[in-house]
């Protein structure tokens, strides 16, 4: 066993969750401190990615495959949701962002030539996730008698383009993980 992994781990998790944050400071300042504000998610969202990134690069898959779900269930229980909108929309959140991460963990190394762009890639597939989950939520919302008022264009642009920058700043995140660990812990290809 690589007895330098959780070391590995915790750096790919706190790198790439601070690379989120640093975007999200950039652009909101400390409004991604508050719990109420939505651009909290460069630092919630960006933890489940860094956790999740960091799980399906390090862990065997059967292991990692398990960590979105105790992330969904200690979230609940951290969160204490109240209705079951609210869980179900955690549950699509942490689902897609997972599903994100493990395609950008599980390209990472054949994108070794693409290195400067891979951040890019994150942001990518961050957007799209957030793209498909706004869409999704959106309509079982209004299916479900809400909705009066909302402007879906205006939530979907919205929603796609918070994804793009933390995916983004997580995949930046990334970037500087790799190049600490290969520089400072292992002096060698992360793997």
């Amino acid at each position: 066993m690589d007895d330098k992994k959780p070391i590995r781990f915790v750096i790919m998790t706190v790198s790439s969750t601070l690379g989120s944050m640093a975007v999200g400071l950039a652009l909101f300042q400390s409004g991604i401190i508050s719990t109420d504000s939505s651009s909290f998610q460069f630092i919630a969202d960006a933890l489940i990615g860094g956790i999740t990134f960091s799980s399906f690069r390090l862990l065997k898959k059967s292991n990692a495959i398990l960590v979105p779900p105790i992330l969904f269930a200690f979230q609940e229980v951290v969160a204490h949701p109240g209705s079951w909108e609210f869980i179900l929309r955690d549950a699509v959140y942490i689902a897609g962002i997972s599903v994100s991460f493990f395609v950008f963990a599980s390209w990472f190394d054949r994108l070794l030539h693409a290195r400067p762009l891979r951040f890019l890639l994150a942001g990518a597939l961050m957007g799209s996730s957030y793209l498909m989950i706004t869409i999704l939520l959106d309509s079982l919302f209004v299916l479900n008698g809400g909705g009066a008022g909302i402007n879906l264009v205006q939530t979907v642009y919205f929603n796609l383009a918070q994804g793009f920058l933390i995916g983004a700043g997580l995949g930046a995140g990334i970037e500087l993980s790799e190049y600490l660990i290969t520089k400072f812990l292992i002096g060698s290809t992360v793997r």
